[in-house]
């Protein structure tokens, strides 16, 4: 369940980002299916519905699976942005791979902590 409001803010987005703590074992893929599930591609016209991902981790407790989430980014109409943060518990191959099958970009998979 989303903490915040949809928004097109872009001050309450970097708002939002900079507050971001990881926490517990990481359920990416549940997380990503959550974010496209709260999006209407109908909503608004002038609105591209997009999932934006931020990890330094795999999914390593997801009760849902990779092809999952695939489906409903593709439900949404929702590309996908990843940001993989630089660790060893980074799975760049299986965010790729949802990207890849979703639509969208890999920001940077490798982007160092800092």
């Amino acid at each position: 369940m989303p903490l915040r409001a949809l928004t097109t803010d872009r001050e309450r987005i970097l708002d939002a980002i900079d507050e971001l703590q990881a926490q517990g074992e990481s359920v990416l893929w549940n997380g990503i299916q959550g974010a496209a599930g709260v999006l209407d591609a109908d909503a608004d016209p002038e609105a591209q519905p997009t999932v934006v991902v931020i990890t330094g981790s795999g999914s390593f407790a997801s009760l849902t699976t990779a092809g999952d989430a695939v489906g409903t980014l593709r439900n949404a109409g929702a590309p996908v942005y990843a940001i993989g943060l630089e660790g060893d518990r980074l799975d760049t191959g299986g965010l790729e791979d949802v990207v890849a099958r979703a639509g969208g970009h890999p920001l940077d998979l490798e982007l160092e902590r800092g």
